[in-house]
This record gives C-alpha cells, structure tokens and sequence, in this order.
C-alpha cells in the first residue's frame, strides 16, 4: 500500500487519520518524532491508545517508541497511569 505522508498537529486532523486508517486497514503508523503527532503529551496519548485499540502499531523513530515491542506496550502503559494522573489532578483543581 503506499505511503500517505499526513501532516497533523489537530484533533480534527488526528480524527481524519485515523478515519482513513480504518477506510485503508492500516496496520503501522511511523511519525518521525512524537510532537509531530499533537500538540500535547496528553492528546498524543490518547491517539495512541485510539491506534493501539483499533490493532495498529505506532513508531516514533527519534523516540524510540513502538508498540509492537514489549518495551513499546510497557512504555505505552507507563504513560497512560501519567495521562490519568494529570487528568484527575486537572479535574481535582478545578
């Protein structure tokens, strides 16, 4: 299948892509660098959790993240207790 270079840093992007992910079957996406993805560590979390749900593996090369590996799953579980502790301390101080 080839490449479809998706540049995004929106949620409506983000949704689009993984719209077209799901239209195309698409099993791997590579960003060069996780920032690339959001504007945010917390939404680029929950995109990847969204990729990781829908069966795709996600690769950041300059990270050193992929969720095919176990040590993509551990980081990747690792960073979603942080997600959930930022957003209960959002919630707790407003």
């Amino acid at each position: 299948m080839p490449v479809k270079r998706v540049l995004s840093n929106t949620s409506k992007e983000r949704q689009q892509i993984l719209k077209f992910i799901r239209d195309h079957g698409i099993s791997v996406v590579i960003v060069h660098e996780l920032d690339r993805l959001a504007r945010s560590m917390p939404d680029t979390l929950l995109f990847v959790n969204k990729l990781d749900k829908l069966g795709v593996t996600f690769i950041s090369i300059h990270d050193g993240f992929d969720t095919s590996t176990p040590q993509g799953q551990l980081h990747l579980s690792g960073s979603n207790v942080s997600l959930r502790t930022v957003q209960w301390n959002t919630t707790q101080s407003t």
